[in-house]
């Protein structure tokens, strides 16, 4: 159970000051993205407080663990091995149950595909108490997404998140393992989206003092999973030289259409001024392709 001291009220005058200090209020899809960093702390509570045996990977893992710098969208979970019976329903209802006797106003919705669950948090009026920029009536949504169906070889750990009024401790994936995930899908998914070509700069960026290399195992498992589900023959990998290799030759063989080309989604999860931005956009194959290769020359000194 949350903790009582803590309601809505307090949420909506912590969130605001936040918001205050932030600024850049004029883009409504990045201020809507530091109100939904602060209810996402609050699902990762009830999740971990109540022990639920699921790891948290990917974009906002990074965020919190890793100190990302930029805001993401989803929650998303994996077990360490196949786990058909996960009740989503009783994580479902437990979610709504804890928010509402919060004084939030929620309605969830579960979805359920072969492999992964899915839970739909739907918040109203809490943008508009909190911004009048946003109408009355709009909404916010969490996404909770449990895949029960993992490849294997993940590594875990655990850190200790702060949300407005309590810590809890997160069992996550380890930085190699999210690694090797971020990278399955750069190379896997049809359409690349700018934010997972920032994050894969980030990731060549911030590895080194990490002293962080790539979890094979686990991108070779993913690659071999989505091969069989896609029918399709990406390679795997016997080092990390040869990955570099293999994702060079693929950025560079990129073309537009295979981008979704739309500034936006950067503009909902950073705060960079235009300049930033545009040089950015006007180099980014060029300048992805330059941290990888000084990633490979740093594994080959050390």
């Amino acid at each position: 159970m949350v903790n009582k001291l803590f309601e809505i009220g307090y949420f909506i005058k912590s969130v605001k000051t936040k918001l205050s200090i932030q600024g850049n209020l004029f883009n409504r899809e990045y201020t809507k993205s530091i109100i939904r960093e602060e209810l996402q702390k609050i699902v990762l509570y009830i999740i971990y407080n109540n022990n639920y045996n699921i790891y948290f990977m990917w974009g906002t893992n990074l965020r919190f663990a890793y100190n990302l710098d930029r805001y993401s969208e989803d929650l998303d979970f994996s077990t360490l091995k196949n786990d058909i019976n996960l009740n989503i329903h009783k994580l479902n209802d437990y979610l709504k149950k804890e928010f509402n006797d919060l004084g939030f106003d929620v309605t969830t919705l579960v979805k359920e595909k072969w492999n992964v669950k899915k839970i739909e948090i739907k918040f109203s009026k809490i943008l508009h108490l909190l911004e009048d920029i946003f109408v009355e009536n709009e909404k916010i949504m969490i996404k909770v997404e449990i895949d029960i169906n993992p490849p294997l070889s993940a590594n875990d750990d655990n850190f200790i998140i702060d949300t407005l009024v309590w810590k809890a401790v997160v069992k996550h994936f380890d930085l190699p393992t999210t690694f090797a995930g971020k990278t399955a899908a750069f190379i896997l998914r049809k359409y690349i989206k700018w934010r997972d070509f920032y994050d894969m700069y980030w990731y060549y960026d911030k590895i080194i003092p990490y002293q962080s290399k790539v979890n094979l195992d686990y991108l070779n498992n993913n690659i071999i999973q989505q091969n069989n589900l896609n029918n399709t023959n990406i390679p795997t990998f016997l080092s990390t030289a040869e990955l570099s290799a293999y994702l060079i030759d693929y950025i560079s063989s990129l073309e537009s259409k295979q981008m979704i080309m739309v500034e936006e989604d950067l503009k909902r999860f950073v705060n960079w001024d235009e300049i930033v931005l545009k040089s950015f956009i006007a180099n980014y194959k060029s300048s992805l392709i330059e941290k990888i290769r000084l990633y490979e020359k740093k594994l080959t000194i050390s």
